[in-house]
């Protein structure tokens, strides 16, 4: 399939935007803003970063700015993958759940199982964490038989305690106590010349299995760019896409969500266009991926599909950094990010 550069997101943009400000595109009532309505010139964001943060409206119907360094500080770390908390006030079979980098959700079966006594691992956010995010580690930790020695140590003891577990490739994850006021148990994950991981663990209402509800990235300051290699960061299997497009798992700037009807007939009757369009939402439901100090005319857009294709796969290309492959799948018109790869330059 023949490459073709984006050169200006904005020049897109402005031919496909028509009335985009009026209604909010997914449940979580994020702001509906196209992504034109933010100059490039006005910061150093790239063409979907400048996505307002819910609560920062001030009664205008615009968002107040925020200074650049002020927002350097505020895009860093990274939220690569978050679930509004509550989604925790369901079924914990109906609560979106990350494996390994792809979307899933725990079996009614499984929840019974574990209720009556069985995989009691599940309700451990130590072990959850190590067997959920190996996709995010440029180091083959696992298998480690110091693993299930250090966790035999800990399994069955307090909730209030903090423990680390340290594997033979020196990466350690640190649970920190339960914390009664939120809800919710902390895992510190420090990957040596990579960075940490702030991984978030909660429980629906049915169990106490344990679901990773956030995973904040920041990178060491020893980071070393030799540790090349692809992570996936996230990934759609084809059976959630089969779901009614109201059911379907959206990812949006690192936040899960999901279409309301209501954003779906206004996007019918010609709002927020951008949805309608491949390449536009590869790269505007990507921003959260990319620091703001990285000046938007370095970034590279490509996509590698041809106009018609029902599939459409954008490359993001960051100097100094390296390359974001995204897959966008059309379902019923509207757009939705399936699959995010990182390679490091």
């Amino acid at each position: 399939m023949k490459a073709r550069t984006i050169l200006s997101g904005v020049a897109i943009a402005v031919a496909l935007t028509g009335c985009s400000t009026q209604s909010a595109p997914l449940d979580t009532k994020q702001p509906n803003v196209s992504p034109v309505n933010k100059s490039l010139n006005t910061d150093k964001t790239n063409l979907l970063s400048a996505t307002p943060v819910p609560g920062e409206e001030n009664g205008t119907g615009t968002t107040n700015p925020v200074p650049q360094e002020e927002k350097k500080m505020l895009m860093e770390p990274i939220t690569l993958y978050e679930v509004d908390t509550k989604e925790f006030e369901k079924k914990t079979s109906k609560i979106t759940s990350y494996n390994k980098g792809e979307i899933t959700y725990l079996a009614d079966a499984d929840v019974k199982s574990f209720n009556k006594g069985h995989n009691v691992t599940l309700g451990d956010p130590l072990f959850r964490t190590i067997m959920q995010i190996p996709n995010l580690i440029p180091y083959e930790y696992l298998p480690d038989s110091t693993i299930d020695e250090q966790l035999g140590k800990v399994q069955g003891g307090s909730t209030n305690s903090t423990f680390t577990l340290t594997t033979k490739a020196d990466v350690t994850f640190t649970k920190q106590p339960y914390d009664k006021k939120t809800g919710a148990t902390v895992v510190e994950v420090k990957v040596p010349k990579w960075g940490d991981y702030h991984v978030t663990l909660r429980s629906g209402q049915d169990s106490k299995i344990q679901i990773i509800q956030k995973i904040i990235f920041t990178k060491a300051a020893d980071f070393d760019a030799a540790n090349k290699g692809q992570l996936l960061l996230y990934k759609l299997a084809k059976d959630k896409l089969a779901k009614k497009i109201t059911e379907v798992p959206y990812y949006s700037g690192g936040k899960m969500s999901r279409m309301s009807m209501g954003a779906i007939k206004s996007n019918r009757e010609g709002h927020s266009v951008w949805m309608n369009n491949g390449e536009l939402t590869a790269s505007y439901m990507t921003g959260n991926l990319i620091a703001n100090e990285v000046p938007a005319e370095t970034i590279q857009y490509k996509t590698l599909s041809a106009k018609d294709d029902p599939v459409t796969k954008c490359l993001i290309i960051v100097p100094d950094w390296g390359t974001y492959d995204v897959t966008v799948v059309e379902k019923e018109g509207i757009h939705f990010v399936s699959e995010i790869n990182f390679k490091l330059e």
